[in-house]
């Protein structure tokens, strides 16, 4: 897949494995997500639940499409697919006249914003662009360099997650 691939197969593994794990670490978790959702996607019922476990599936089967070896396009796919609906749900959210917190990563008290959605590009490129190399014939990167790559992407991970935190310190008044 080459180095590039490498570090976006990673980094949307990451993100994905610790959304999906953060929504359904409790029930008080999904149960929080799934009130989310029905806001977020302005499905009533039934239909909000049934949207709040098909997200929570389809992060599972992009984080296990991302470990096979080889990597599933399919889980580039979805995530490019997943990350485009949540910016639309993130942007439609903004302008709402009472936002509610997204739960993008289950205690995530985000509700709006140029953070989440800036954080969102970030990852619609990198799966974008993991996806348009996972279609090329480029040689695997070297295990040592592989877990290089991973490491990176780990910390640029937990960067995007912690993004709304990481920015209120480096702006908070002392």
């Amino acid at each position: 897949m080459g180095m590039f691939a490498e570090i976006c197969r990673a980094l949307i593994a990451i993100v994905f494995a610790i959304s999906f794990l953060s929504k359904v670490r409790s029930g008080t978790a999904f149960g929080e997500f799934r009130t989310a959702t029905r806001a977020l996607s302005g499905l009533r019922g039934g239909w909000g639940t049934a949207a709040a476990v098909l997200v929570a599936a389809a992060e599972s089967a992009v984080v296990l499409g991302l470990l096979a070896t080889p990597t599933k396009p399919y889980a580039f796919a979805t995530a490019v697919a997943l990350l485009g609906a949540f910016t639309l749900a993130l942007l439609r959210n903004g302008r709402s006249p009472a936002p509610v917190a997204c739960r993008c990563f289950g205690g995530s008290t985000a509700s709006n914003g140029h953070l989440p959605v800036f954080r969102n590009a970030v990852l619609l490129a990198a799966a974008a662009c993991g996806l348009w190399s996972a279609f090329l014939d480029v040689e695997q990167p070297p295990t040592a360099s592989a877990l290089v790559l991973a490491a990176g992407a780990a910390v640029t991970a937990a960067g995007l997650i912690r993004l709304e935190y990481i920015v209120g310190l480096l702006t908070a008044r002392i």
